[in-house]
This record gives structure tokens, sequence and C-alpha cells, in this order.
């Protein structure tokens, strides 16, 4: 494991510069113990206690109780059918208290993917929401399984239409 080193963080940069298109320095990456840490860490920074986390289902097992691990109130929202991103009820969902919606693409455990159509509307929609709030809802993208795409589909980087992103990875 390394820790939060320069020469770490200046090659995962690189590399998301490469798959994202997406221009990242090596202060913008900060180096956890796995995808588990950097999701933990990111509900601790980026909510306080009391505020909401939102987040598709089926879904990873850990969101929830990490969420109340923090203090903050898990809210699950159905996928679509097919698994896609349900995009109404994830901003219906919304309310004053929520600070994180959580995209995990490839999803787990289904292996569907976020269509690039899907993200920029659910970034237009948060970006129009965020202009009328004090504080921003930031999207978490958790992004652990990106390399595993086992059909003809292809990863879309959430970054790169939502700009409040924050991306959690395993590399």
């Amino acid at each position: 494991y390394k820790g939060n080193e320069t020469f770490a963080r200046e090659v995962v940069a690189s590399s998301l510069q490469t798959t994202t298109g997406v221009p990242f320095e090596p202060e913008d990456v900060a180096l956890t113990n796995g995808g588990f840490g950097a999701i933990e860490l990111m509900m601790k920074l980026l909510a306080n206690p009391g505020e909401e986390i939102i987040y598709s289902v089926p879904s990873w097992f850990c969101y929830a109780p990490m969420a109340h691990l923090h203090g903050l109130q898990p809210v699950a929202i159905p996928m679509t059918r097919w698994f896609g991103l349900n995009v109404d009820a994830l901003v219906g969902a919304i309310t004053e208290r929520t600070r994180i919606l959580v995209v995990n693409s490839p999803h787990n455990p289904s292996g569907s993917i976020a269509e690039a159509a899907e993200l920029a509307e659910l970034g237009a929609r948060l970006e129009g929401i965020n202009q009328r709030r004090r504080r921003p809802i930031w999207l978490l993208s958790d992004e652990a399984y990106r390399e595993i795409v086992y059909s003809d589909g292809c990863f879309e980087p959430p970054v790169r239409h939502i700009r409040r992103s924050v991306i959690c990875y395993s590399y």
C-alpha cells in the first residue's frame, strides 16, 4: 500500500487524465487504503451527522451501514427495471438535508453501466438544484469496477457530466 505520497498521486492523476479526459492534478488526489476507505472518508468529509446520502438499490451492502456509522441518513432509491439510474426518483428524493448522491457504475451487483445521457441529465439537474442551495450536493462516484465490463458497453466517467464529483476507486 502506498501512502498519500506525491509520486503515487502523480501516477493516479495521470491515469485519471487519460481515462476520463478531465485535467486532474496530483493535488486533486487523496490516497486511502482501498475504495472502502475512500467511500468512508468522503462520507465524513462531505456530510454532517443528520444529513442524507442517496443511493440506488440493489446496491453494495455497506452504503447504509457506513452512513449510519457516521450519523447520516441513508435513502435507498430503486433502480429502473433494467438496472438503470432512475434519475427522476433520485432527484425527487433530494431534500434540504441531502449532501451526497451515490452513482455506482459499473453497478454492483448487476454490472449495468450508467449511460452518458443519464449522467448528463443527472448532472444538469443537480447543477440547477445546487445553484439554489447554500451547501451543494456532491456526487460520490463508486467506480470500483470500472475496469470490469463484460458486455460491449463502455464505462462513462460521471465526472465528465457532474461537476461536483468525487471518485472512489481501487487501484
